[in-house]
């Protein structure tokens, strides 16, 4: 699973720098996706549709699970 890290706010859609969120779908190969941003208590805060990672925007970390 991806997680986004914003590095800017995005008041429009009520999201500030440092929020994190899970990539839960990723459309045309990658050039957009959608993203889960959950409550502490883990309720779903927002999701929100993203244009391809811009470093200036988001940052994007690959999680790999070891098993």
């Amino acid at each position: 699973m991806d997680t986004v890290i914003l590095v800017k706010d995005h008041s429009d859609q009520g999201l500030v720098k440092g929020d994190m969120g899970a990539v839960i779908r990723v459309h045309d190969g990658g050039k957009a996706f959608e993203v889960e941003f959950v409550t502490l208590a883990g309720d779903t805060r927002r999701v929100v549709s993203m244009r391809k990672c811009n470093e200036r925007e988001t940052k994007i970390y690959r999680e790999r699970l070891e098993g």
